[in-house]
């Protein structure tokens, strides 16, 4: 009986778990026919159908053949894993001169190419080689207007795609694909807007490869005047005096941004040049100072290698006074003449007083300051000061503790308090004698900023009394309403009991 039994026990756990063995293969097979299988063999299908299929297929280079003239752009970034539709690859003419390719309109090209599906096909299996070699001509199909697209993925086989006529009806094209012999099929027609492009819109428009940190010195010469910006331990200063950071660096993007409109020729020197730039006037020229980026077998210890680059901007009047000049450019490192859209020319022309430091005290000043000195009309004979011991502000006329958050507020307008405009000798108004001197001292006993502010009339003043320039700054309307008045203005609040 026991044996039976056991037995018995062994057959019934047995069936369950061969039961549930068979729905996990079963459930694993549906979910891989579901969400596996299926869309890659409808990926497959809808790649299939496209005209060059080029998914995932990095792509070594693509040809356009108009009228039997090519122009070739070659990837440069088959090693990097890129080439392929949707990635952003860099790219070089090859044809019918070598130079660097504009990657922006060449990557749109690829993406575009990639999409490109037949709306029709017509089949000519069936016809003789004297009525399909009549029917190519009829379409207006030839050798001399192709598409032709090479990838190391199909070991340097080209698919090519030769194009037509457009239909009469619709906005089609016919063309015949490599990859389907023995058809005409009808492509949308934008596709024929690539070979009317020209070689300006092919190739790269910029007029110098810059970086902003790569900057060390910018002269400028132009209708705003003469400076010089500097940069030294990454700090910049305009004619010596400190400049603002954010404003220089946007000045030098804005100059690394300047694109070509056209290329008037391929040497500033020749007589095409020459006839451009005949009755233009010299306008701005920008001399740069960039750090040569080096590699390690070329770096030297003792100092940095730099190069000098010039820009010379002309313009040049034509027709009526109201319409705009045309706008050339000259570069000392690169030789074709360039012609640039007007605009350009606002966008990199600043005056010095546009790159000056337009903060009265800037955030670290205002962070490493530990003792601030106050002397004025409404403070009377003796100056308000507050310190900090480490801990909390104290005043120092009766060292009582100060109302930390009214000292935070003070040094806080200070910093977000911004100078609108900078005036020199008769442009000084008076009135600064009777104003509030402002000294900002470190951890250390340094004096890292001292200035007066004043009002006249509507209007608030200051003057850097660390500087020897006879000069004062307009400042915003923020701190004008809001200048400590007395010796008690860090004192704190008295507790009503």
């Amino acid at each position: 009986m026991k044996n039976t039994s056991s037995a018995h026990s062994k057959v019934n756990w047995l069936k369950p778990l061969a039961l549930s063995v068979a729905l996990f293969c079963l459930g694993s097979v549906t979910w891989w026919l579901e969400f596996k299988h299926r869309p890659e063999k409808e990926d497959q299908e809808e790649n299939s159908k496209k005209v060059f299929g080029l998914k995932d297929m990095p792509v070594s280079s693509i040809r356009l053949v108009k009228s039997g003239k090519a122009t070739v752009f070659r990837c440069m970034d088959l090693d990097s894993k890129l080439c392929k539709p949707g990635d952003q690859s860099k790219w070089e003419i090859t044809e019918p001169t070598q130079i660097k390719a504009d990657e922006t309109n060449v990557n749109a090209l690829l993406s575009s190419l990639n999409y490109l599906a037949p709306s029709e096909t017509i089949d000519l299996s069936t016809e003789t080689p004297e009525k399909k070699e009549k029917l190519l001509k009829q379409y207006g199909i030839s050798d001399q207007n192709r598409i032709e697209i090479a990838s190391n993925s199909l070991k340097d086989k080209i698919v090519t795609l030769q194009f037509g006529e457009m239909h009469p009806i619709g906005d089609a094209m016919f063309a015949q694909s490599s990859n389907q012999k023995g058809k005409i099929i009808l492509i949308p027609g934008y596709v024929k807007a690539n070979f009317d492009k020209d070689m300006t819109w092919w190739r790269d428009k910029k007029l110098l490869a810059l970086s902003t940190h790569q900057v060390l010195e910018l002269q400028s010469s132009g209708p705003k005047g003469k400076y010089t910006a500097a940069k030294k331990e990454n700090q910049w200063t305009v004619d010596g005096l400190a400049g603002d950071l954010e404003n220089i660096d946007g000045l030098i993007t804005a100059i690394s941004y300047l694109q070509a409109k056209s290329f008037v020729s391929e040497s500033k020197a020749d007589p095409r040049a020459k006839l451009a730039l005949m009755g233009a006037t010299p306008s701005l020229n920008l001399k740069l100072t960039r750090e040569v980026v080096q590699t390690e077998a070329e770096k030297t210890p003792s100092e940095k290698k730099s190069e000098q680059l010039t820009i010379q901007f002309y313009e040049k009047k034509i027709g009526p006074k109201n319409k705009l000049p045309l706008l050339y450019a000259a570069l000392s490192n690169a030789t074709p003449l360039f012609e640039l859209d007007y605009s350009s020319l606002d966008r990199v022309n600043r005056s010095a007083q546009d790159l000056r430091m337009t903060k009265l005290v800037t955030s670290v000043d205002r962070f490493t300051t530990k003792k601030i000195t106050l002397e004025g009309k409404d403070l009377g004979k003796v100056p308000l000061v507050v310190s900090h011991d480490g801990s909390k502000w104290i005043l120092e006329a009766g060292k009582a503790e100060a109302d930390a958050e009214k000292v935070q507020i003070f040094l806080d307008r200070l910093t977000n308090s911004k100078i609108k405009g900078f005036l020199a000798g008769s442009q000084v108004p008076s009135g600064q004698n009777l104003g509030l001197t402002v000294a900002l001292t470190d951890d250390k006993g340094a004096l890292k900023r001292k200035f007066v502010l004043w009002k006249s009339g509507e209007k608030i003043y200051s003057k850097d009394l660390l500087s020897s320039r006879n000069e004062a700054f307009l400042m915003d309307d923020f701190l004008k309403d809001n200048l400590p008045t007395g010796q008690d203005y860090f004192a704190m609040k008295a507790v009503k009991k």
